[in-house]
């Protein structure tokens, strides 16, 4: 089995209208499209499960043979919710959202993503009191999804992005309190050419720690995979030498469009499959 077999693309859900790094619109129209086009799973983009059917959303799903891989949660974080805010109740709230979020996750066996509404040191006042307070959220988190099957991932971002966990390293020293199952790593290509020395190091670090549980692919820009300076045949090989079983899920700018984004990532990736 070779590392790129197992593709998904990243789409927004029905409560959710604006999205650059994901496929919009009716879930209809969008899932057939991905499964025409030979991609296995979606990662879901999600403000609030109370915000759509989820019901009708599974079986929009399963109609089409997709998987629901991992739920990403920036447009919740859009909404102003942030784990490490000085506000107590922006904390309290953004804790409740991940829990029915995670609990919607947990229907279809997929992971949950942290990024974005971890927040950062301004959020919080200071990075020390913004590693605390993410220390207490993401532990109440951990402790709501025992026993579910739920794993939460908490993403090395750029400082593009925020100042908190920017790298691999960072994370895997922040997660090593947590078990492995309850919180593990996604790394984005994408980001990790901002921070990392080297691509391979990192994944293979993360891999060792039992942590790498998620893989999305991007390009330097953002753009689809092949079509910037990502050294790819170094990032596949790394992953199918470790015996990465993941997914690669694509998560790029929706340029020129969904669809020719998402045939050109597809037809890189199986591309690359000899390298593998």
């Amino acid at each position: 089995m070779s590392v790129v077999d197992r593709l998904c693309y990243a789409i927004a859900s029905p409560d959710v209208d604006v999205m650059p790094i994901a496929w919009t619109g009716p879930a209809g129209g969008v899932c057939a499209a991905l499964a025409e086009l030979g991609y296995g799973g979606v990662e879901v983009q999600v403000r609030d499960p109370r915000g759509f059917d989820t019901s009708d959303f599974a079986r929009v799903l399963a109609d089409h043979g997709l998987d629901l891989v991992s739920v990403s949660t920036g447009p919740a974080a859009a909404d102003g919710l942030v784990l490490t805010a000085s506000n107590e109740n922006n904390r309290r709230a953004t804790v409740e959202r991940l829990k029915r979020i995670a609990d919607f996750a947990a229907e279809h066996g997929a992971t949950v993503a942290i990024g974005s509404i971890r927040g950062g040191s301004k959020a919080a006042g200071s990075r020390d009191l913004a590693l605390e307070r993410l220390h207490e959220t993401v532990n109440v988190l951990v402790e709501h999804v025992a026993g579910t099957g739920v794993t939460f991932l908490l993403e090395p971002q750029s400082r593009m992005a925020t100042d908190l966990l920017n790298t691999v390293e960072e994370v895997l020293d922040f997660a090593a309190g947590f078990p492995s199952s309850a919180l593990a790593l996604e790394v984005d290509t994408f980001h990790m050419m901002g921070e990392e020395g080297s691509l391979g190091g990192p994944l293979v670090a993360a891999h060792l720690a039992g942590r790498l549980a998620h893989v999305q692919v991007g390009d330097s820009h953002r753009r689809w995979p092949g079509s910037g300076l990502v050294p790819w045949p170094e990032v596949l090989g790394v992953l199918g030498a470790l015996g990465y079983q993941g997914w690669l899920s694509v998560e790029i700018e929706q340029k020129p469009s969904s669809p020719v984004a998402a045939e050109r990532a597809l037809r890189f990736l199986r591309s690359m499959a000899g390298r593998a």
